[in-house]
């Protein structure tokens, strides 16, 4: 049997949190998820008094930490900028 692989490409143009969602149990939810961004993807998690981002850049692995929980959209902006700032003026 022949494998069957399909390719797809389509460009970001704008910041979407589409991949994020809330995961686990109260009191244990949380953000978490992928930011999907013009520069790349960003990995966002999101709870109570902690937030963190990572965002690969020309084999570099760069991490924010927070002390402050974000919204879905809240998380969205802060992923954009985030890797935006890495991008454009590096780190």
């Amino acid at each position: 049997m022949k494998k069957q692989v399909q390719n797809s490409s389509w460009k970001i143009t704008q910041t979407s949190a589409n991949g994020v969602e809330k995961r686990g149990e109260p009191p244990y939810e949380y953000w978490g998820g992928a930011v999907a961004t013009p520069h790349g993807y960003v990995e966002v998690f999101s709870q109570k008094d902690w937030t963190a981002l990572n965002f690969a850049h020309q084999g570099r692995m760069h991490r924010r930490s927070i002390r402050r929980e974000y919204t879905k959209r809240g998380l969205a902006i802060l992923a954009g900028r985030f890797a935006k700032e890495i991008v454009e003026v590096g780190a």
